[in-house]
């Protein structure tokens, strides 16, 4: 017979399981909805939409534990929106396709759950790493004032969210609205406070206002009139411009048409408006904000501030900085930077007084002035010299196109001519007391061999001369970011002098710049190519009575498809190597696509052959593609 008994027992058990599982539901909503009033109060802190996004990620990340998740925002493209804040940082940015499950979200205001993402068309233009582990995706309306946005919230499972996960966002998005109009107010309050601030805090400022057709409007601050005179409302702004500029004014006319036309971005038409004014007493600057939207903005408020003073103090320590540099560089290379020193005196002399021969002449010679200056630390001379060059090039030198090349060579020597003691390290003798030993010497009969290294002490070793050749290009690698770069000397014992091997070495600069900069890879190129890190090697060989160097490299080599394009184009011989070879060391051939302060204006190794054809040598080039390139200059010993 069957116990009557039992069935009361069973019914209790489940009775009670049941209970036990609405208990602990019931303490998992207690503590998710905890959490997620916790990340309510945070979010009344944030004061503008980018924290409050920002925010919500983090308020939502308990209660809802997804794996990912992400805000869109719409931007200037049509039906597309880009993730402006994410927990996982490779969306951020990217581009969103809004399709019709996005759009219902949007339209309906209302948080919706996608169980299976992959039949979802929003899902299938994003990049493949994200896709493929999303399976599930909850979809939340964010609407303030202005602001309009979706947050999508992801999780692996295809059924990974419950419909109490959206009973959870349903309660979550008014209070997220009403979060986020207070961020957009409080924004905007304080970016009024900002530009109010602006006002009052520019009193040493000029301040006037114009409107689209250009003339004042409103009051004019003092700072105005003490600059520009007496202004009277109405009157056009170039007008008042062209009491102190009428170049510039006639520019600003120009851009003041862009900006009225409508036809460009705001944002684009005011960077393109004059921004500096310059005069014998002060440089003046100007800064344009529209009154009103941007959109339909009706005023202009110009800002005139007075950079003089700032510009003076930029220009004092950048003296001082070059004037570190300098020492650094004595200390390290005396010698060097004394050879450098004698270069650049007789460099800056030669074209100052026209001796150094036709524009190309002139050229060459400023490319290697402006590349040793700036290796040494003298920015602004360096700075002064490629002004000169482009000017040179676009056939706008002047009169006097190296007057301020000269006025800072001349205030460089007032500041350096101190620094350069008459004594060096070591036992110091004067010549007429190296003169008598060497002399001694032959009268007593000493050996040929002793007699000629004695002799040679007057002379600096080009073993010296290298290693001088290397620093420069380490400090040079360090500046192009080329990472740690091995520069390794090798060379025969010789000593040479110095003033005249001087042109030839300064010249030489340029083989080992094209080395680091256009021969050695970067490091995510060297490593695909399985490379340690780069290296240049310079030699230095007697070969009888002439002197060998080479500049190494390990680097990619020479791409000759290149050089036979720049070749063609310049109407230079290009159908074998050989006349490839020669081509690169024309004037203006490069394989830079814009031209840099160091380098890509194909004018270095032109200067290199000049300057060792004039000292009697050649030059010539050799390179491998993925292996490297050899630059081989030959030269008398003198």
């Amino acid at each position: 017979m069957p116990n009557d008994d039992a069935i009361p027992a069973e019914r209790l058990r489940e009775l009670l399981l049941d209970l036990e599982q609405a208990e602990r539901r019931e303490r998992e909503l207690r503590v998710q909805s905890e959490a997620l009033l916790a990340g309510v109060r945070a979010l009344t802190e944030a004061t503008t939409p980018d924290e409050l996004f920002d925010g919500i990620l983090r308020t939502l990340r308990e209660p809802l534990g997804f794996d990912d998740a992400f805000v869109l925002r719409p931007s200037r493209e049509s039906n597309v929106s880009r993730v402006a804040a994410t927990t996982n940082p490779t969306l951020l940015g990217l581009p969103w396709r809004v399709g019709r499950a996005f759009s219902r979200v949007l339209d309906s205001g209302r948080a919706a759950v996608h169980l299976d993402v992959g039949s979802i068309e929003e899902w299938q233009s994003q990049i493949e790493a994200f896709r493929i582990g999303v399976g599930s995706a909850l979809c939340v309306p964010l609407r303030g004032s202005s602001e309009v946005a979706v947050l999508v919230c992801t999780r692996r499972e295809a059924r990974g969210f419950q419909p109490s996960h959206e009973e959870m966002a349903k309660r979550f998005q008014p209070l997220a609205t009403q979060a986020l109009r207070e961020a957009e107010r409080v924004a905007l309050v304080d970016r009024a406070n900002r530009d109010m601030r602006l006002v009052l805090d520019a009193v040493d400022q000029g301040l006037l206002t114009i409107d689209r057709e250009g003339r004042v409007v409103g009051e004019i601050s003092g700072m105005v009139k003490r600059w520009f005179g007496d202004v009277d409302k109405g009157a056009l702004f170039t007008n008042v411009l062209a009491r102190l500029s009428a170049s510039v004014a006639s520019e600003w006319e120009m851009a003041w048409l862009q900006v009225v036309d409508d036809v460009l971005p705001l944002e684009v038409a005011l960077d393109v408006m004059p921004s500096r004014l310059e005069t014998k007493e002060r440089t003046l600057v100007f800064t344009l904000r529209p009154v009103g939207s941007e959109e339909s903005w009706s005023r202009m408020l110009v800002v005139v501030s007075d950079v003089t003073a700032a510009l003076e103090r930029e220009r004092t320590e950048e003296a001082r900085r070059e004037l570190a540099a300098v020492m650094v560089r004595m200390v390290r290379d005396r010698a060097g930077f004394v050879a450098f020193y004698g270069e650049t005196r007789d460099t800056i002399a030669a074209l100052a007084h026209g001796t150094v021969g036709d524009e190309t002449a002139q050229l060459r010679r400023l490319h290697t002035l402006k590349g040793n200056a700036s290796i040494s630390g003298l920015t602004t001379l360096a700075r002064i010299a490629h002004h000169i060059e482009e000017r040179l090039r676009e056939g706008d030198a002047g009169s006097a196109p190296y007057a301020a090349l000269v006025a800072r060579w001349d205030a460089l020597e007032a500041e350096l001519s101190p620094l350069l003691p008459s004594a060096s390290t070591g036992i110091a003798i004067t010549d007429e007391e190296h003169a008598w030993l060497v002399e001694e010497l032959r009268e007593s009969n000493a050996p040929p061999s002793l007699c000629a290294a004695v002799a040679s002490w007057k002379r600096e070793s080009i073993g010296t001369v290298l290693e001088r050749l290397a620093e420069q290009g380490r400090a040079l690698a360090t500046r192009l970011d080329k990472g740690s770069i091995s520069i390794t000397t090798e060379y025969d014992e010789l000593r040479l002098d110095g003033p005249t091997y001087r042109s030839f070495f300064a010249a030489l600069v340029h083989a080992v710049r094209n080395a680091i900069d256009h021969g050695i890879e970067g490091a995510e190129a060297r490593s695909m190519a399985g490379k340690a890190k780069g290296a240049i090697v310079l030699r230095a060989k007697v070969r009888g009575d002439e002197l060998e160097v080479l500049v190494e490299d390990d680097g990619g080599g020479i791409p000759w498809s290149s050089v036979a394009e720049r070749a063609i184009a310049l109407g230079l011989p290009h159908a074998t190597r050989a006349e490839l070879s020669a081509a690169l060391f024309a004037d203006g051939l490069t394989t830079r696509d814009e031209a840099e302060e160091i380098s890509g204006r194909g004018v270095g190794l032109s200067a290199l052959r000049a300057a060792t054809v004039a000292f009697g040598g050649d030059v010539t080039v050799e390179s491998e593609p993925g292996k490297g390139t050899r630059v081989r200059c030959v030269v008398p010993i003198r």
